[in-house]
């Protein structure tokens, strides 16, 4: 027969085993919920992003048609989608890094000129 010593440890270890099991159970939970917590919201940043690129991209296009309108003369008007591809490249690099990719052609005021709002005022 099986003495009370050998059930008391059979009962004793399951115990433990079932007890590690579940923490390590609900550590591993956790993990894959803040994982997909972090994989939505780079997703919403990266949706976030597109849409202000496309925007950015189709108010241009209007910028510049307008202006070409206005002074009667041609004007080469890129691919909105060719535009906000560009857009979106300076917005995903000036959010990771607070400024502009290296090489990005924009006319940039000094940043005196910002600050006293004296950009054009000569």
């Amino acid at each position: 027969m099986i003495d009370l010593a050998t059930v008391l440890t059979s009962a004793g270890v399951a115990a433990v085993v079932t007890a590690g099991m579940q923490l390590l159970n609900g550590h591993l939970e956790r993990r894959a919920r803040h994982a997909e917590q972090v994989t939505e919201r780079e997703t919403r940043r990266r949706q976030v992003l597109l849409e202000k690129a496309l925007e950015i991209a189709l108010e241009r296009i209007r910028f510049g048609y307008q202006v070409a309108k206005e002074n009667r003369q041609r004007t080469e008007i890129y691919d909105q989608v060719v535009m906000a591809e560009v857009y979106y490249k300076w917005l995903a690099h000036l959010f990771e890094h607070g400024e502009l990719p290296p090489g990005a052609n924009v006319d940039r005021p000094d940043d005196h000129e910002v600050a006293d709002g004296t950009r054009g005022m000569e």
